[in-house]
């Protein structure tokens, strides 16, 4: 049994140093103190403010508000979330680095996984992924407030990379890590993204199966089928763990439907009835704080 070498590690942290170098020159503003004017965080805030008021009174979020599209899920813009794992898995990823640099550190770390994954040259990957991380999209829609579609995107490779080891045969690893990247995409509620990943993995998932069919490679393609679904199964239930507390959404009663353009209407029959969803990230305690400011 050969020993481990630990000189096989450094191209890895020498990414990571990278990756982190990179950004901090990138963000160098946000270490001066300046702010970035996200429009879409404005936004939130007005959007949010009534859910936060009842927040605040109640205890428990809406799930229901009127200051959107004539109504719509509260939870699409502002809720409670008791999704632990997950947000230390995100935390654990961005190494605790806090905004804007996160964005551009996760980004860099996602798509360098997925070359890896994909057995390229550590220091081509370390290409692709600056390349990946500050496309000039990124950089337009983390200026603007689209964090969690940013963070998406983030993850969104790391995701196919881990897809991808479940079909070169490295079964629980790629398992483990499809489960918990997938509760991290989930968790960051932009689903817009979660479809575009859906869109990929299809795709690679035929292409696999194709193979595996002309190679007559029937037990690769169930072992890998029987991983591949269970890690599904285990996403399904996380989106729909996502959806639970918003069991109680209903349409609007008609006598209540007449009065649809008064704020706050009904909400308390919108609100959350499970006492244990009590969790807020930071990010959204800020922004609580600062609506309450």
């Amino acid at each position: 049994m050969s020993s481990f070498n630990f000189r096989t590690l450094l191209p890895h942290l020498a990414a990571v140093f990278l990756f982190v170098l990179v950004a901090v020159l990138y963000c160098k503003p946000a270490l001066e103190g300046q702010v970035l004017q996200q429009s879409d965080v404005v936004h939130f805030k007005g959007m949010s403010k009534d859910i936060h008021d009842y927040r605040e009174k109640h205890g428990v979020a809406p799930l229901w508000t009127t200051r959107m599209f004539g109504g719509m899920p509260g939870y699409q813009i502002a809720t409670n979330n008791n999704n632990y794992l997950s947000y230390w898995a995100n935390e654990v990823f961005s190494l605790f680095i806090p905004r804007p640099f996160r964005f551009f550190i996760l980004a860099c770390l996602g798509f360098y996984f997925l070359a890896i994954s994909l057995r390229t040259n550590p220091w081509l990957a370390m290409l692709g992924a600056l390349g990946y991380a500050y496309a000039s999209y990124n950089a337009i829609i983390v200026s603007v407030g689209h964090e969690t579609k940013m963070l998406s995107i983030a993850y969104l490779p790391a995701l196919l990379g881990a897809v991808w080891m479940i079909y070169q045969g490295r079964y629980w690893l790629g398992a483990g890590l499809t489960a918990l990247f997938s509760s991290i995409l989930i968790f960051h509620n932009h689903y817009q993204i979660v479809y575009y990943f859906l869109l990929l993995a299809a795709a690679m998932t035929i292409g696999h199966f194709i193979q595996w069919i002309r190679q007559k490679d029937f037990r690769t393609l169930a072992t890998a089928s029987a991983f591949g679904a269970e890690t599904s199964v285990s996403a399904g239930g996380k989106l729909s763990d996502a959806f639970s507390a918003r069991k109680s959404v209903r349409l609007i009663p008609s006598a209540l439907a007449k009065r649809q353009s008064t704020a706050m209407v009904g909400f308390d029959r919108f609100r959350s009835t499970s006492d244990n969803i009590d969790f807020e990230t930071p990010e959204r305690r800020e922004r609580s704080s600062s609506d309450r400011s």
